[in-house]
């Protein structure tokens, strides 16, 4: 089993890291390292440390105790572009540093140029630490994603409303869409295949909340020269980009 979740997380690593090289292309990567604080995503940060290191490119570490502050970051080059990746993704560390990394964007010339790159976790995120994932423009990788704006989101919940005598619990994920999404795509994937479930080699379903595209155990052997056991597995990704100025977010499913 331990060799198996391995091998998966080095999967989902490998789009999210292609996606951060990717949006961030140019970009300095800067780690921010909470003294004492949560770093639970180490096995994520470790792995696009690796990759950086094969490009030849050297990493900026900044280590902070409590709060990060103005003077932690005095000494990077206004004129320059950079992209912070912290250690965590719990709400408490990202109130550690997202003032001073606001602070710093009015530094720059160009706002844009200070990047912030993060995880799931940051979805659930409401009140003012939402606020500041906008202001921040941040982008950030996930299973999945609940878009209340999006029409067809709106739709689905007036329905259940209709049929249940109330909206769906508000939830991250979403329990009631995660049913849907999952129930929907199976009866598609049967229609499509003769009356069979036929997960292997199907092109990218996207649901409300989630998308799936499975790999199956060889694809994963062919990869990666180790064995695992289990079925196949949803590599489906979602990035999302927090827009500045706005209430929306720039969704794009890999």
């Amino acid at each position: 089993v331990g060799s198996e979740m391995c091998i998966r997380d080095r999967l989902r690593y490998a789009k999210a890291a292609e996606a951060l090289m990717s949006i961030y292309d140019g970009y300095k990567p800067v780690f921010l390292i909470s003294k004492g604080g949560r770093v639970e995503k180490l096995p994520f940060t470790d792995y696009v440390r690796g990759l950086y290191a094969e490009m030849g490119v050297e990493p900026i570490d900044i280590a902070y105790e409590g709060m990060l502050s103005h003077g932690d970051l005095e000494n990077l080059d206004v004129t320059e572009k950079y992209v912070f990746i912290p250690g965590s993704g719990s709400v408490a560390e990202f109130n550690k540093f997202a003032r001073a990394l606001l602070a710093l964007r009015d530094d720059f010339a160009d706002p844009s140029y200070v990047g912030l790159f993060g995880y799931p976790d940051w979805t659930a995120f409401r009140s003012e630490a939402l606020d500041n994932l906008h202001r921040l423009g941040a982008t950030v990788y996930s299973r999945f994603y609940n878009n209340e704006t999006n029409p067809d989101t709106r739709m689905f919940n007036a329905e259940y409303e209709r049929q249940y005598g109330a909206r769906p619990l508000e939830q991250v994920p979403s329990q009631a869409q995660l049913g849907y999404d999952t129930a929907r795509y199976l009866l598609t994937n049967i229609n499509n295949n003769g009356g069979l479930y036929t997960p292997e080699n199907q092109p990218l379903y996207t649901g409300l909340q989630s998308s799936f595209l499975l790999m199956s155990d060889n694809d994963y052997n062919s990869n990666e020269q180790e064995e695992i056991t289990g079925g196949p597995v949803n590599q489906a990704l979602y990035i999302i980009t927090f827009i500045p100025g706005a209430e929306s977010v720039d969704i794009k499913v890999l």
